[in-house]
């Protein structure tokens, strides 16, 4: 279950079957599946769950992999559009770079192992959404 503040229009979310998601799978959340719990009186959250971010999920966002090396500590580099995402050694969870890759890139704020939660950290830093293969 996630909580109720990551809902975003347009995030994708692994769906259990109900009434609203009667296929269940993963979905891209709309407007008309919150408005159609709102309306039964049902908590959505009960029914959504994140899906898990991996470097091919990555991959198929359009991230292109890199390497880096502070001291003995290897970082992994995703990146698309001057938008960084960092992790030491090749571990999640993924963080938005918050300096310089050539000056020894860190990572900042809450960790990302979420498709949702690089799309949110994407579209609030650029201003649009991350582009995702239907």
């Amino acid at each position: 279950m996630i909580s109720v503040y990551e809902l975003r229009v347009g995030n994708r979310f692994k769906a259990t079957p109900c009434g609203a998601f009667p296929e269940g799978g993963e979905i891209a959340l709309e407007l008309s599946h919150i408005e159609r719990f709102a309306r039964d009186g049902q908590d959505i959250t009960h029914y959504l769950s994140g899906i898990e971010l991996t470097k091919e999920r990555l991959t198929q966002m359009g991230f292109v992999f890199s390497f880096g090396y502070q001291g003995s500590i290897q970082f992994a580099f995703a990146i698309l559009n001057h938008f960084i995402l960092v992790r030491g050694n090749d571990h999640p969870p993924w963080y938005v770079a918050t300096d310089h890759a050539y000056t020894g890139a860190r990572g900042g704020g809450q960790g990302m192992v979420y498709v949702h939660q690089v799309q949110d950290a994407y579209c609030s830093l650029l201003g649009q959404p991350l582009p995702l293969a239907p």
